[in-house]
């Protein structure tokens, strides 16, 4: 079951005054998530009327990063150095193993 699915059912039962937490733990088991996950969505539907995740920016590296990591012989402990000696925002060296991750396969 979807999340916008899930969260529209219960909130429904909910204004109806029918919702138990029978329901939520059904729900969180349908959508195989955990209860916390479905008491979260609940929260942020009441709160600010949405029931789609929240959709974050996707960290890219530019050419030049790329570059600096091909440089390092795919060291990312060194181009996280790079991009810290070069200033402004820098992404956690977590991230960066998973944005190359995400490209390339397990790294």
């Amino acid at each position: 079951m979807s999340r916008p699915a899930l969260v529209a059912r219960l909130l429904e039962l909910d204004m109806a005054g029918a919702w138990t937490t029978a329901h939520l733990r059904a729900g969180a088991q349908v959508g195989g998530v955990n209860v916390r996950s479905v008491w979260c969505w609940l929260d942020v539907a009441r709160t600010e009327g949405r029931v789609e995740p929240r959709q974050r920016a996707r960290l890219e590296l530019s050419d030049h990063a790329w570059e600096v990591l091909a440089q390092a012989r795919g060291n990312m402990s060194a181009l996280h150095r790079h991009l810290m000696e070069a200033g402004g925002e820098v992404p956690s060296l977590a991230s960066l193993h998973r944005v190359v991750s995400d490209r390339f396969g397990t790294w």
